[in-house]
């Protein structure tokens, strides 16, 4: 996740639409991780990864790696966004490398990058969060596909000086004097003051909370369209 992460929305992952491995945009449902451990996790076994154990450009045909023992003896590499099919291995190599298979593009790449071997995977359906708060998906990718999600921040700077800026909207501003007029208060033991303006701050807050992560939900339209008739009689 990105450093400044505060909390994502499981629920927003998807992958988004490539032309160059012809999937589809889709929306990854949440799995639970128990429910990953207890009927998914198998897909690990079937994933073997080392690393470079140099750069190699992109017209290199032997691969250079860590090690290449547990690897089958001829078969497809994923480095980065490029797979990398070979038809031979010696316990540091990958050799007789076609550069850019299945649709791909060869690239340079450097020492330390991953390279991994996936002998099922697939366009992943389900997103589940790691206890450490990285994420990890079923089926493993088969390929370098785009994912977007939504996530909230922290704030980048914390204010300590009458002229920092805030990371939120000016329209925004007299939240924050709000806040800081009604600790004032407090420290100042004027009890009544206090709990005034920190009731105008709280509800600042949930003002601000809706409409900047957009639940505009409350802002509708009361019309209610009724058809009007028009009786007519015949005499």
């Amino acid at each position: 996740m990105p450093s400044n992460t505060k909390h994502v929305d499981y629920a927003t992952f998807r992958i988004r639409k490539s032309e160059t491995f012809g999937n589809a945009a889709r929306h990854l449902a949440h799995l639970d991780y128990k429910e990953y451990l207890d009927f998914h996790v198998k897909q690990e076994d079937d994933t073997v990864t080392t690393t470079l154990s140099s750069g190699i450009d992109d017209d290199d045909t032997t691969i250079p790696v860590v090690s290449a023992s547990s690897f089958d003896s001829t078969g497809t590499i994923i480095i980065n966004s490029e797979n990398i099919t070979y038809t031979g291995t010696t316990s540091t190599t990958f050799t007789g490398a076609t550069r850019g298979a299945e649709s791909t593009t060869a690239a340079s790449h450097l020492s330390g990058d991953t390279v991994a071997q996936i002998d099922a995977g697939g366009i992943p359906t389900h997103v589940f969060r790691h206890p450490d708060n990285t994420y990890g998906l079923w089926p493993f990718p088969n390929k370098a596909y785009t994912l977007s999600f939504d996530y909230f921040t922290f704030p980048s700077v914390d204010l300590s000086a009458h002229g920092d800026t805030t990371s939120i909207p000016d329209r925004f501003g007299h939240i924050i004097v709000e806040g800081a007029t009604s600790y004032v208060y407090l420290y100042r033991s004027e009890v009544p003051l206090y709990e005034r303006t920190f009731a105008l701050f709280n509800e600042g807050i949930k003002h601000m909370q809706t409409l900047l992560i957009n639940r505009l939900d409350y802002v509708r339209s009361t019309y209610v369209s009724r058809a009007v008739h028009t009786n007519s009689a015949s005499f």
